[in-house]
């Protein structure tokens, strides 16, 4: 039986609340109000080790951190790569830090090597 390694929970645009749960590196997103499986855009993405949801610049937004030091931000409507940077290690941990009074998401991401990053993401 395979151990959830990361589970997150937010807003799909379509769906309503929903969670994110990472199985063996991959990544599957379920429906809270039925517990049906939803086709998430990272899904066919290798070695993924954390995943996030959360509201990022007007946009329901699944975010995954990879062993290969990649962080991807994907649109939930569109099913499309809207950010994606690499950083020195293995992405080890991350977290949506966010501000109602203002329009900065911030993204806190951790690597293997315990270096800690905070990310500013603007609407340009």
């Amino acid at each position: 039986m395979s151990r959830a390694r990361s589970i997150s929970f937010g807003r799909h645009t379509e769906c309503g609340a929903v969670v994110a749960v990472l199985f063996d590196g991959e990544e599957y997103l379920y429906s809270v109000a039925d517990g049906s499986r939803i086709h998430g855009p990272a899904q066919d993405e290798p070695a993924i080790n954390v995943v996030g949801l959360g509201d990022l610049i007007g946009r329901d937004a699944l975010i995954t951190g990879s062993a290969g030091g990649v962080v991807d931000v994907w649109d939930l409507a569109h099913h499309d790569r809207f950010v994606s940077l690499s950083l020195d290690d293995a992405i080890t941990d991350l977290a949506l830090v966010t501000d109602d009074d203002s329009p900065i998401v911030r993204l806190a991401v951790r690597t293997r090597a315990r270096a800690d990053y905070l990310l500013e993401l603007v609407d340009s």
